[in-house]
């Protein structure tokens, strides 16, 4: 079963990764950019644990750190 999830992403990326998907698979009518993101997400399931790329899994964190930093609102 399929659930709704929001996430952000920069538009500029969203943008970047939708004309490269046009470029390559063709234009569709509408989602494509989802149905990357789930084949992306279980590629990633998919992939053993000692497989998974080091550097990937430092970039998604440097990812949530800034991310986190991002959403901090003053204590005052």
């Amino acid at each position: 079963m399929k659930i709704l999830t929001n996430f952000y992403i920069e538009e500029d990326d969203k943008k970047a990764a939708v004309e490269k998907l046009e470029r390559l698979c063709g234009r569709q009518e509408k989602g494509q950019f989802a149905s990357l993101m789930r084949v992306m997400i279980k590629q990633f399931i998919n992939t053993p644990d000692e497989k998974t790329n080091p550097l990937l899994l430092e970039a998604i964190k440097a990812e949530y750190i800034y991310s986190q930093t991002l959403n901090k609102r003053s204590k005052m």
